[in-house]
């Protein structure tokens, strides 16, 4: 019975060969999965706002706002 053998086998091509695999499938993998995680966290639900934190925080928004609109024009 014959024995076949592939000769050599230079590391450095496999490991050049398997690199394309990492770019071509392990990082858009990666890049998908954090995507979607991210999605999912900023959709979950979230507990009531109590009225007058939220008043306040758009009173403040106002008041930045205000104030930065008014410096441009003075400026």
């Amino acid at each position: 019975m014959g024995r076949h053998s592939l000769g050599p086998v230079d590391i450095r091509a496999y490991d050049g060969r398997m690199a394309i695999l990492v770019w071509t499938l392990g990082l858009p993998t990666v890049a998908t999965l954090l995507a979607i995680v991210w999605v999912h966290w900023s959709q979950r639900p979230r507990g009531p706002v109590e009225t007058h934190e939220s008043v306040a925080a758009y009173e403040r928004f106002k008041a930045a706002f205000g104030s930065t609109t008014s410096q441009r024009r003075a400026g």
